[in-house]
């Protein structure tokens, strides 16, 4: 009986270990020193972390295997990936799925949205990046290229999930699309106005001393 109690304990044990080992967090590998081929980024199991921001592909869609992404960390608070197309993007409609995480004590502040060809005229396509909340809409017209972005006005999150979509390409196509993420401290909070009856008290409080005041005098 003894033998069976010890044994059964152990057991037990084991498997709480096991049970707290698999819910521990773990990291993720640095992100690529240089641009990786699409077709090494794993939909739900591709994870990196580059200067405290973390990249999560969830799924992508029309974009080739053989186009290169790359992520790089122009500010120490901001956070940017980038792909290029192995054969200039001509038409169809290109999707990527995706969620950043900020540093930690860090908010999302806002996004952007950008795209680029350097090939001849006339050109067109629209780069859309999509949050919860928004999205920052970049197009290039005739090789006349503007910039999308969107900024967070109320709600400020640490992670954010998102969805860019590559789309409206026409004339010789495009090379490059890009989306970049701005984080920074949490907004202090605003402090509330006082309620009515404690702004009475306080006023009232007030006089009081103010007469008092004018006794003494």
């Amino acid at each position: 009986m003894k033998k069976q109690f010890k044994f059964a304990t152990a057991a037990l044990f084991s498997a709480g270990a096991i049970g707290l080992a698999s819910a521990s967090p773990v990291n993720a590998a640095a992100c690529p020193n240089a641009s990786a081929s699409l077709s090494t980024l794993t939909p739900l199991t591709f994870t990196c972390d580059q200067g405290g921001f973390t990249f999560a592909l969830t799924s992508r869609s029309g974009f080739s295997d053989a186009d290169d992404i790359s992520f790089s960390n122009p500010t120490a608070n901001s956070f940017t990936y980038n792909i290029q197309s192995n054969t200039p993007w001509n038409s169809g409609s290109k999707v990527l799925n995706y969620s950043i995480t900020g540093p930690s004590g860090k908010v999302l502040q806002y996004y952007t949205s950008s795209l680029s060809s350097s090939l001849g005229n006339p050109k067109a396509g629209q780069f859309n990046v999509v949050g919860s909340v928004g999205n920052a809409l970049a197009t290039l017209t005739n090789g006349s290229s503007s910039g999308g972005q969107y900024d967070y006005t109320t709600s400020f999150p640490s992670s954010e999930t998102f969805t860019a979509t590559l789309s409206n390409i026409t004339g010789k196509g495009i090379q490059t699309v890009q989306s970049t993420v701005e984080v920074a401290a949490p907004p202090a909070p605003v402090p509330g106005p006082l309620p009515v009856l404690g702004a009475a008290a306080a006023f009232g409080f007030s006089r009081k001393v103010r007469n008092r005041i004018k006794a003494a005098a």
